[in-house]
């Protein structure tokens, strides 16, 4: 029952992302407005995320749908090193990692925000600094690696594109740099059990190991299945039905998109997809590709752009940015 929810909850959560492709086709909204909510959300939710870190513990809240995830509970996502257990910021998401997912975008709208909106007012600016700041803090104590790595090739990539504001996008990055150099001396503990935590930490071995796990779970899955695949939803379905027994926990969905597609839709889903993803890169104006990048680093370390309600929402706002007008249409 509680399996048949969870596709039933996903097919809705997938009409209704693509439902917001085709408003903001429709009604094309200008692209500082879209960034502008984005930057907002963005600002509310590393908020949120600092705070948890800050005092180390998340409160259930029904209205919020926010579970509790105390930091000495099993199945809490937390760092461990010899300083003890610390907790990773969630913010409002499920899992630390669809947070730091969330941010990298967040954040890149704030940067476009800066470097292309012409705003005159000084303090406006300044607010925009801040914003960045606060995004860029919440984004450190997620601390996902996959996140990290996003941002700096995401504002590379921006760098290398905008020839007209390479001086601008270059002190973006600078500012972050530093940033992540200051807030890694300040949480040293769990920052270096994130950065070479593999070779010394348990959870982080034991992460890699259900990682490397879970792929060759879904090439025995493909084996059977890799022309018509198990149907979309059913990963998790198939893979109790394939290995039973398992405590509930180890059914997950593979970390890694493509093979994740392929699993569910089979070789002719996967073409689909990519042949889609191919068609709106070439729509995609110069300006904008900067918002392709979190996605292609991401999608190869994690699922939850096609398994997380809010980033399958965000996900199709990001494929509808090409029919928004630019700022000065």
């Amino acid at each position: 029952a509680f399996c048949g929810f969870c596709r039933r909850w996903r097919r809705s959560c997938s009409r209704a992302s693509r439902i917001l492709w085709l408003v903001v086709r429709a009604l094309k909204p200008k692209l500082s407005i879209i960034f502008s909510a984005l930057a907002s959300a963005g600002t509310i939710q590393a908020l949120w995320g600092i705070c948890q870190f800050s005092v180390q513990d998340i409160f259930a809240n029904k209205w919020l749908g926010v579970a509790a995830h105390p930091v000495t509970q099993a199945g809490t996502s937390v760092l461990l090193n010899d300083g003890g257990r610390w907790l990773r910021a969630y913010g409002g998401q499920v899992h630390p990692n669809v947070l730091g997912g969330l941010l990298v975008i967040t954040s890149l709208a704030t940067v476009w925000l800066i470097v292309n909106s012409k705003i005159k007012n000084e303090k406006a600016k300044v607010a925009l600094w801040l914003i960045y700041v606060i995004q860029l803090i919440g984004l450190f104590v997620a601390f996902s690696r996959a996140a990290w790595l996003a941002l700096f090739f995401s504002l590379a990539i921006s760098w290398w594109l905008n020839k007209n504001s390479r001086s601008l996008n270059r002190l973006v990055i600078v500012i972050t740099a530093i940033g992540f150099i200051i807030l890694g001396s300040i949480l040293w503990q769990p920052t270096r059990s994130r950065l070479i935590g593999p070779a010394t930490s348990r959870l982080e071995q034991q992460a890699i190991e259900e990682r490397v796990t879970s792929i060759k779970e879904s090439r025995s899955l493909l084996e059977k299945t890799w022309w018509r695949g198990v149907g979309m939803g059913n990963y998790t379905k198939a893979l109790a039905q394939y290995m039973p027994g398992l405590p509930a926990y180890r059914y997950q969905p593979v970390h890694n998109i493509f093979l994740l597609v392929l699993t569910e839709l089979g070789i002719a889903g996967l073409g689909l997809a990519l042949l889609f993803l191919w068609r709106r890169f070439k729509e995609y104006p110069q300006s904008l590709l900067v918002f392709l990048a979190p996605l292609a680093v991401t999608v190869w370390f994690d699922h939850y752009w096609w398994t997380s309600a809010s980033m399958m929402l965000l996900f199709w706002l990001i494929m509808a940015l090409p029919e928004a007008t630019e700022p000065d249409s």
